[in-house]
């Protein structure tokens, strides 16, 4: 026999409301770096104009750049060319790169020979890690091989964390870091930048007056004030790393 019972509405909305409550307030902890300064100021510089060769290489593709022959053959990524003199050189990536990537060119150290970058995505979820790997082109044709691992974001227009500057082309970087007050374990956003600067990247101590590498202390809302632990931090950060 089928049971017919009538409970209370409040029954049924209730485990609704306290799910749709759990996820409202969950939202704001999930905000991106840039919605936290100093990123935020930073994100509104101008990026460095890049051209695309291609957005979805896969691991059976080669292309030529800036004079360099580049190579994904089943996940073993490779560069090679052959200098003025007519010296050949080759350089590969020690990690499987069976995922494919993106890949753009631009000057950036600006000595007048087109750079490459290849942008090496991670599978995990969330907004996850992901390597940059730069292609540093001299005058005499030869690739100086520089890699940045950090939170970047490739879009149809190129690497969305290269910023122009007055002190020249900045590769932002932004990491999750930890420090500890007391018995807790408190969470930061660590913003840090490189400098592009004749065929390799140098750290930058500061970008636009804020010193560098700087920290946000991750709180429920996107946070606007630099922590002024930033020292014991990185400490505890390069001794983690």
């Amino acid at each position: 026999m089928a049971m017919n019972i009538k409970a209370p509405l409040s029954l049924f909305l209730l485990p609704a409301l306290v799910i749709i409550t759990a996820a409202a307030s969950c939202l704001p902890a999930c905000a991106y770096y840039a919605e936290y300064l100093p990123a935020g100021i930073w994100k509104q510089r101008k990026r460095v104009p890049q051209k695309v060769v291609t957005l979805d290489f896969g691991h059976d593709w080669s292309a030529q750049v800036s004079g360099v022959t580049l190579k994904n053959i089943e996940g073993k990524f490779t560069a090679s060319g052959v200098d003025k003199s007519g010296r050949p050189w080759s350089l590969s990536e020690s990690e499987d790169r069976g995922w494919g990537g993106s890949c753009y060119r631009a000057d950036l150290d600006k000595n007048g020979v087109e750079d490459i970058l290849v942008h090496f995505p991670n599978a995990s979820n969330g907004y996850p890690f992901s390597t940059l790997v730069i292609f540093f082109v001299d005058k005499d044709g030869v690739a100086h091989r520089e890699e940045v691992v950090s939170r970047f974001s490739a879009e149809k227009t190129g690497i969305a964390d290269l910023i122009e500057t007055k002190d020249g082309t900045m590769v932002l970087g932004q990491d999750l870091a930890y420090g500890r007050q007391g018995k807790r374990e408190l969470g930061y956003w660590r913003f840090s930048a490189l400098r592009a600067q004749q065929c390799h990247l140098v750290e930058a101590p500061s970008m636009c007056a804020v010193p560098l590498p700087a920290y946000v202390f991750f709180t429920i809302k996107p946070n606007h004030l630099l922590s002024s632990n930033a020292t014991l931090l990185e400490q505890h950060y390069k001794h983690k790393n």
